[in-house]
C-alpha cells in the first residue's frame, strides 16, 4: 500500500505597517509602504491589503497575487510584452486596478470579454500578435486613453470603440481590415489615428468630426475616395506630442496606395490644411499636384516621389519654410526656375530621367 505525497503548501511570510524598499513572493501584506529600489519585479503568490506603492515600478509577473484598497502614485503597471504568450493569462482579469498592460510581441489570438473586468485601464498594448477579433466588450474600459493593436490580423473594428470618449491614441496599422466603422467618429478625444497597412475601400466623412486630431495615418489602403470633409480637417499641432516617444504630432496626409491602374490628383481642399507640417504622397498614381498646395505656408517636408507626376505648379515657391522636397522617380520634364525662391530647402531630390 502507498500513499501520495502532498505537496507542501509554502509559507506565508506577514508584513504589517512597515516602509519596504522591496516586495517578495509569498507574503502578505498589511499597511505597508513601498518605496522600490526595483524599477521592475517579479512576484508571485503575494497578497496586499491597504497598501501604497510611492515610486515607479512596472510589474513582470503577478500570478497568484491581489491587490485589495491599495494605492500607485504613478499607476499599477504590468508589462508580460515577449514571453510568447498564446492568450492573456486568467490572472490579469481579476488584477482590475491596472491602469496599464503591455502584452506586445506575443502569440495572443483573440481579446476576450473578461478584458472589461480591467475598467481602470489608461494603456493597452497588444501590438505584434496574432489578434483576429477584438471583443466589443471592450467598449467598457471607459478611462482608455492608449490602445495598440497595430501588427496583427484583425479584420474588422467592433463599433463600440466609438463609446471610448477619452481615447486619444488608436493604433491599428499593419492588420486586415477592410472596413472603418463610422462610430470612429465619435472619438471626441482622438488625437492620433494610425490605420495605415490595411485593406480599407472607403473612408468615412464621420472622421471629419475628429476635430482634436493631430496625426492620421491612412497610406497604403485600396481605398477609392478620400471624402472632401476629411481633406477639409484642420488641425491643430502646436506642442502636441503623441504617447510612446512618438516626436512631435503632424498631420501626415498620404494618399493611399491602390492596385487601381487610374490615377489621380490631389484635391484642391489640400490647400485648406494650413497647420500641415508634412505631406508624405510617395508610391501612389498620382499625376497632377494643384497649386492650392503653395498656400501650406507651414509645410516644411513635401514628399512626392514615385509618381506619374509631370508638371510641378510654380506656386511650390511661395513655401517659404520648406526644407525638403522630393521629386524623384516621376515623370517631370521640366522643374520650374522658381524653386530657386525656396531659401530654407537644405534636401532637394530630383527626377533622375528628365533632362532640367
Amino acid at each position: 500500500m502507498w500513499f501520495r505525497r502532498r505537496k507542501a503548501k509554502k509559507n506565508i511570510t506577514e508584513i504589517k505597517g512597515r516602509t519596504l524598499e522591496d516586495v517578495k513572493s509569498d507574503c502578505k501584506y498589511k499597511a505597508c509602504t513601498f518605496y522600490l529600489k526595483e524599477n521592475y519585479c517579479d512576484i508571485e503568490n503575494s497578497f496586499f491589503d491597504n497598501c501604497s506603492f510611492r515610486s515607479d515600478v512596472v510589474f513582470q509577473n503577478l500570478r497568484g497575487c491581489k491587490f485589495m484598497n491599495c494605492g500607485f502614485a504613478t499607476g499599477f503597471k504590468l508589462d508580460l510584452s515577449e514571453k510568447q504568450l498564446n492568450k492573456i493569462p486568467q490572472y490579469v482579469f481579476d488584477l482590475t486596478l491596472l491602469t496599464s498592460l503591455l502584452l506586445y510581441n506575443n502569440e495572443i489570438a483573440s481579446v476576450p470579454r473578461e478584458i472589461s473586468k480591467l475598467q481602470n485601464l489608461v494603456q493597452l498594448d497588444l501590438e505584434n500578435n496574432h489578434i483576429s477579433s477584438v471583443s466589443p466588450e471592450i467598449h467598457k474600459l471607459q478611462n482608455l486613453r492608449s490602445l495598440f493593436l497595430s501588427g496583427n490580423q484583425i479584420g474588422s473594428i467592433p463599433p463600440e470603440v466609438g463609446q471610448l470618449k477619452k481615447l486619444e491614441y488608436l493604433s491599428l496599422s499593419n492588420n486586415r481590415i477592410s472596413h472603418i466603422p463610422v462610430e470612429v467618429g465619435l472619438l471626441s478625444s482622438i488625437c492620433h489615428l494610425d490605420l495605415s497597412h490595411n485593406l480599407i475601400n472607403n473612408i468615412p466623412k464621420q472622421i471629419a468630426q475628429l476635430q482634436n486630431l493631430s496625426c492620421l495615418s491612412l497610406y497604403s489602403n485600396n481605398a477609392q475616395n478620400i471624402p472632401e470633409e476629411v481633406v477639409q480637417l484642420r488641425n491643430n499641432l502646436a506642442g502636441n506630442t503623441t504617447t510612446k516617444g512618438l516626436p512631435q504630432a503632424n498631420f501626415s496626409y498620404r494618399t493611399p496606395s491602390s492596385d487601381r491602374t487610374n490615377r489621380t490628383a490631389l484635391p484642391r481642399e489640400i490647400g485648406l490644411l494650413k497647420n500641415l507640417s508634412q505631406l508624405r504622397l510617395s508610391n501612389n498614381q498620382i499625376n497632377a499636384i494643384p497649386k492650392e498646395v503653395g498656400e501650406l505656408s507651414n509645410l516644411r517636408q513635401l514628399q512626392l516621389s514615385h509618381n506619374q507626376i509631370t508638371t510641378i505648379p510654380t506656386e511650390i515657391a511661395q513655401l517659404q519654410n520648406l526644407s525638403q522636397l522630393w521629386l524623384n522617380n516621376n515623370r517631370i520634364k521640366e522643374i520650374p526656375a522658381e524653386l530657386a525662391q525656396l531659401k530654407n530647402l537644405s534636401q532637394l531630390h530630383l527626377p533622375l530621367d528628365n533632362t532640367v
